[in-house]
């Protein structure tokens, strides 16, 4: 087993200059605890290169670093690298590049792993937040942007700039009678922890209702039931002062429930004053045409959300349905360890609902939320471009003349950039070396993924084409041969993104729609009529069928 060093680069980096300074490399090795050949080494220059101890890394600097910057990309991307990929591209780009290594079979191990991530501070493994994949397609700056647009329109011509209690969201969320339980101190090295939890699986849907002002509107709760006697079960004096409690088959919310809702409910609490603005999701039950019919009559504009966007859109789902669900689990846990005897069910549902409900249900969560999502005060930039990336990957490369960045992988971050290049008079590229562009005097030249990850973070401006796609100017890596650059951004790349060639589905939504505009409600209006009358055909064929049944009986 060797020797553990002793000394540190600091310690060295004092040796040298003491040498230097003029004494005896014997002298400064006591002194501060180096080898004398080590120091030797370093003040006669065997030994070049930054003050680094131990052996050097298998990889060489330039290139961990490239890796370390796709690995950045990636997982902002939503394609993340996990331990075992890491290792498996490394081996494949040593191979590829006769990189000679002391790995077993060729395949880095944990050493290595600890090294780089050492050597990269910035680097770290994470555990991913789960984002569907429609979800990562529709959060684009494109759809965002056109949203804000229309926002911003309505608030203006409404006059509501300037008055946030006008200003509604409007969303729904399930709550569980078997909650998460909460964390516990428990002996270490123990693997499994029990945690109480009620007998009954059924989920309350909670339809709730606030505005930027911080204000809300009292609840509505959907139980599971087929008639009012499954309202029974529920304590219903102990809940949310105003909560209106209905069934549904299911605990679902549906079309009727929503009419019933706007009318009975939110027009008795949203006040004299009008025009109102609310903004909801594309939820069936929010755009039924009693509802927007109803919404009409009283002033009230209805917009919806883009849809699959409401995670960073909507001011319920943004701040205070997370926290709500934090302090639901945290009461359920409370109240089923402080005895034996209790137990989450229906009947305690409203009074635990309540607690989280007063928590989690803020002025100041309700009107962060609102400024989050950039609704009030209007703010269309309050969305962080990092919010954006998992988009990238699905967008379509572009056809234009110059080359535009799109990091739908991190090889197109590299590869799809706006570059100068010396060309002839017939516009052929020229073979020799691009002359190196003028730049204002303090400018600093960034590589492909340091200038989308700057982006990202929201520390560089950014412009995007019609696409969506990141219109930048930058240089390539320097550091690295044309070899070393195609062997990274071979592991690291993505696929080429599918498009559907198939017909377009006319009702798939893609953007945001104003629900009581004129065109939303005739179409709404003609679905109405001719959806009736198709049951009226098929009622007619059904009287046929039987008539003919019958006619058919009797002849025998």
């Amino acid at each position: 087993m060797g020797k553990k060093r002793t000394y540190t680069k600091e310690d060295l980096q004092m040796a040298i200059n003491d040498v230097h300074m003029g004494m005896s490399f014997r002298k400064a090795a006591k002194k501060h605890g180096v080898p004398v050949m080590t120091i030797s080494d370093r003040v006669t220059g065997k030994s070049e290169g930054d003050l680094h101890l131990g052996r050097p890394p298998t990889i060489s600097a330039d290139l961990e670093n490239d890796i370390a910057r796709k690995l950045k990309l990636a997982a902002l991307q939503g394609f993340g690298i996990t331990r075992r990929q890491l290792i498996i591209k490394v081996s494949r780009i040593c191979k590829q590049l006769g990189i000679k290594n002391p790995f077993k079979g060729g395949i880095p191990g944990k050493k290595w792993i600890a090294g780089f991530l050492k050597r990269h501070p910035d680097v770290k493994l994470r555990t991913p937040v789960a984002l569907s994949t429609v979800r990562a397609r529709m959060l684009n700056p494109i759809i965002v942007d056109k949203y804000f647009e229309t926002l911003g329109g309505i608030i203006d011509t409404l006059g509501l700039s300037q008055k946030p209690q006008l200003i509604w969201n409007i969303d729904e969320t399930g709550v569980p009678l078997t909650h998460q339980p909460a964390k516990v101190f428990a002996e270490t090295g123990i693997k499994n922890i029990p945690g109480r939890v009620g007998n009954d699986r059924d989920r309350v849907t909670v339809l709730a209702c606030v505005n930027a002002t911080g204000n809300t509107i009292p609840p509505m709760a959907i139980v599971k039931g087929k008639t009012q006697r499954s309202l029974g079960a529920y304590n219903t004096k102990l809940g949310v002062p105003g909560t209106v409690y209905t069934y549904q088959e299911r605990a679902w919310m549906e079309d009727q429930l929503g009419e019933r809702w706007f009318e009975d409910h939110f027009l008795r609490y949203c006040g004299s004053e009008r025009p109102q603005l609310i903004i909801l999701d594309s939820h069936s039950s929010h755009e039924t045409l009693g509802f927007l019919e109803k919404a009409r009559e009283n002033n009230i504009t209805v917009l919806a959300f883009p849809p699959h966007t409401t995670q960073w859109l909507c001011p319920l789902d943004k701040t205070v349905f997370s926290s709500f669900s934090r302090e639901w689990s945290f009461g359920c846990s409370e109240y089923m360890s402080s005895s034996p005897n209790n137990i989450v069910c229906k009947w305690e549902w409203p009074r635990l609902f309540r607690a989280a409900y007063d928590k989690a249900f803020t002025a100041s969560n309700i009107i962060n939320g609102f400024r989050k999502c950039g609704i009030f005060p209007f703010n269309p930039t309050a969305i962080p471009r990092s919010a954006f990336a998992p988009s990238q990957p699905f967008d379509k490369a572009s056809t234009s003349n110059s080359k535009v960045a799109n990091p739908e992988t991190p090889e197109a971050a590299n590869d799809a950039v706006t570059r100068k290049v010396a060309a002839t008079p017939d516009q052929t590229p020229s073979t020799s070396a691009p002359q190196e562009p003028d730049l204002p005097e303090g400018a600093e030249v960034l590589t492909a993924e340091e200038f989308i990850l700057s982006v990202l973070s929201g520390d560089v401006p950014s412009s995007f084409d019609e696409s969506g796609n990141m219109i930048v100017e930058i240089a390539s890596d320097e550091g690295m041969s044309l070899r070393q650059l195609e062997a990274v951004n071979k592991e690291f790349s993505l696929p080429e993104t599918k498009t559907s060639e198939g017909k377009v589905n006319p009702r798939k939504l893609t953007s945001h729609r104003i629900l009581t505009s004129d065109h939303i409600i005739e179409m709404k209006r003609k679905k109405v009529e001719q959806k009736r009358k198709n049951e009226a055909e098929k009622k007619a064929r059904k009287e046929q069928r039987e008539l003919k049944q019958k006619l058919k009986k009797n002849d025998n």
